[in-house]
């Protein structure tokens, strides 16, 4: 992974964590895996063909991600190794 980054506000706090990395695998899907543990977080790459989470966040996720996403609908995992990096 290259680097990262966290967006929100002061008063709104946190609402995505970003990264910039040049490969998939590795360390990444435990990563991410544990940061979907956070209630209301989902994991989407840029091009939205899959929408991931450890719980149902389909009523938390922004307006028209679903209608981006291929699957259309948020794939919940219970593994590290559902996630498709």
């Amino acid at each position: 992974m290259r680097g990262g980054f966290i967006g929100g506000s002061e008063t709104e706090g946190i609402d995505s964590i970003g990264f910039e990395r040049p490969i998939s695998g590795g360390r990444l899907s435990e990563l991410v895996f544990e940061l979907l543990g956070v209630d209301g977080l989902c994991y989407f790459e840029v091009d939205v063909s899959f929408v991931v989470g450890r719980t149902d966040v389909t009523a938390d996720l922004p307006k028209g991600l679903l209608e981006l996403c291929e699957t259309r609908r948020v794939t919940i995992v219970s593994s590290r190794t559902e996630i498709p990096l």
